[in-house]
């Protein structure tokens, strides 16, 4: 994992009941060996954090999985969802690709939330490494997409519109590659990208006025 960069993982705890929970959060790695994760105030997760001072970080790509954690149905998922790691008094989800042990260190209250900073205490895998889910590089792909369609409407005065809405969108990508994957290489494809496109309206605009 690259420093200072956001993964999106699935967090999992134990319940005061003892039941599991699990629930979307983004962390971010300090170093190697300690990440920080943004909680919101009075959230599940929170409380379920502090009382037992661990978490697991479930590390995987699975769509669906992310959205059956985030709008829980009444109970959440079930039992046989999750298995007990060595070392941490939290849960683990059976279908991930890896796993990583995290023991609270530190917390700090912050403007809506509370910023928590956690020990890792062991990167576990199975056979293949995991691939940590980044919003960095899907946004650079989901805002490449949107350039080419810019470059071909361009041409097209009934696409007005359409490519004012596809510039505000690469914009909002931008944004997040910006606030999740500072100084990559992502941040320097979305910039050369608005660049480009930039100079595909000034040639635009060139042409337009010659007429």
């Amino acid at each position: 994992p690259r420093l200072k960069e956001i993964y999106e993982v699935i967090l999992s705890t134990f319940n005061d009941d003892g039941t599991p929970d699990a629930a979307p959060m983004g962390i971010r790695f300090l170093t190697r060996r300690s990440v920080q994760v943004r909680f919101y105030q009075g959230s599940r997760t929170l409380r379920n954090v502090l009382e037992r001072g661990c978490a697991v970080a479930n590390l995987t790509c699975d769509a669906n999985l992310f959205y059956r954690t985030a709008f829980k149905e009444k109970g959440g998922l079930p039992r046989s969802y999750f298995s007990r790691p060595p070392h941490v008094d939290a849960p683990l989800l059976r279908s991930a690709d890896g796993y990583i042990e995290l023991m609270l260190r530190r917390i700090g209250r912050v403007r809506h939330g509370v910023l928590a900073e956690f020990r890792v205490g062991g990167i576990h895998r199975k056979d293949e490494a995991p691939i940590i889910y980044s919003r960095g590089p899907h946004a650079l792909i989901e805002a490449t997409i949107h350039a080419t369609r810019i470059r071909e409407f361009l041409n097209d005065k009934r696409r007005v519109e359409e490519v004012k809405r596809l510039t505000q969108l690469i914009n909002h990508y931008k944004g997040v590659i910006e606030r999740v994957c500072p100084d990559s290489e992502y941040e320097k494809a979305i910039r050369e990208l608005r660049s480009r496109i930039r100079g595909w309206k000034s040639v635009q605009s060139t042409c337009e006025d010659t007429f």
